[in-house]
C-alpha cells in the first residue's frame, strides 16, 4: 500500500489533483476521514492499485464503472488515469469508437445544453476554456478526451457526457495517441481476476 500524511491545511478534493487521484475514490479508500478537515498527519491511503476492465486490451478502454481510462501501449504495462464523466441528466456512451483527431489548444464550440447554461457560442483556448489543453476528439460527434480548466471534476462525475483528465494526464496521453487508435467504453463498476491462485474483486460505488 502507498500512504500520504495530510498537513493542516489539506483537504481530499485539493489533495486528489496534487496526488493523480479521483476524489472518489480517495474518500472510499479512507472511511472514516472528514474529507474537508483530514487533520494534520493523518496517514491517508493512496489507491493505486487496480484490476484491469475485461475485454480486449488495445488502444484505450474507459471504464465509467470505476471512473478510469486505460490506455494499453504495446510492450508497455497498461496505464490507468482518473476521469471525470457525465453527471446526472447527461451519459457517455457505450461501445467502441477511435480517435478521429488529436488538437493542442483547442476551440470549444458549446452544445445546446451548455448555451442555456450561460455559454456563449464559441469559446476560445485559454484558462476559461472546459477543454483544457489539450482534446483528443472521438467518433461520436460531440464527444471528446480532454483536458480541464477545473481539476476538481476530476475523479466524478461531473460533466455533460465527454471524458475529461487532469491536465497532465492528458498532455502525456495526447503525445501517445495518434487518430486511429480505438477506444472503447465499458461500465464494469465490478471487475474480478485471477491473481496467482486466488480470485480477486474489485467493486466500485461512485457518486
Amino acid at each position: 500500500l502507498e500512504f500520504h500524511r495530510a498537513r493542516a491545511e489539506d483537504t481530499l478534493v485539493d489533495l486528489a489533483p496534487e496526488l493523480g487521484l479521483g476524489y472518489v475514490e480517495l474518500v472510499a479508500a479512507n472511511p472514516g476521514v472528514d474529507p474537508w478537515l483530514p487533520r494534520a498527519g493523518t496517514r491517508l491511503v493512496l489507491p493505486r492499485v487496480r484490476l484491469l476492465p475485461s475485454g480486449l486490451r488495445e488502444g484505450i478502454v474507459v471504464n465509467l464503472g470505476d471512473l478510469r481510462l486505460y490506455f494499453f501501449e504495446p510492450g508497455k504495462p497498461a496505464r490507468s488515469l482518473p476521469i471525470g464523466i457525465a453527471k446526472d441528466g447527461y451519459a457517455t456512451p457505450l461501445g467502441v469508437t477511435e480517435v478521429k483527431a488529436k488538437r493542442e489548444k483547442p476551440t470549444w464550440i458549446p452544445g445546446v445544453s451548455a448555451r442555456r447554461d450561460g455559454y456563449p457560442e464559441k469559446v476560445e483556448p485559454g484558462p476559461d476554456n472546459p477543454l483544457g489543453e489539450h482534446a483528443l476528439y472521438l467518433g461520436w460527434p460531440g464527444y471528446l478526451i480532454h483536458g480541464t480548466n477545473d481539476p476538481r471534476g476530476v475523479g466524478r462525475h461531473s460533466c455533460r457526457g465527454c471524458i475529461r483528465l487532469y491536465p497532465r494526464h492528458v498532455a502525456w496521453l495526447f503525445d501517445r495517441v495518434e487518430p486511429g487508435t480505438k477506444v472503447r467504453v465499458v461500465n464494469e463498476p465490478v471487475k474480478l481476476a485471477w491473481i496467482g491462485v486466488g480470485l480477486c474483486m474489485e467493486i466500485y460505488q461512485g457518486s
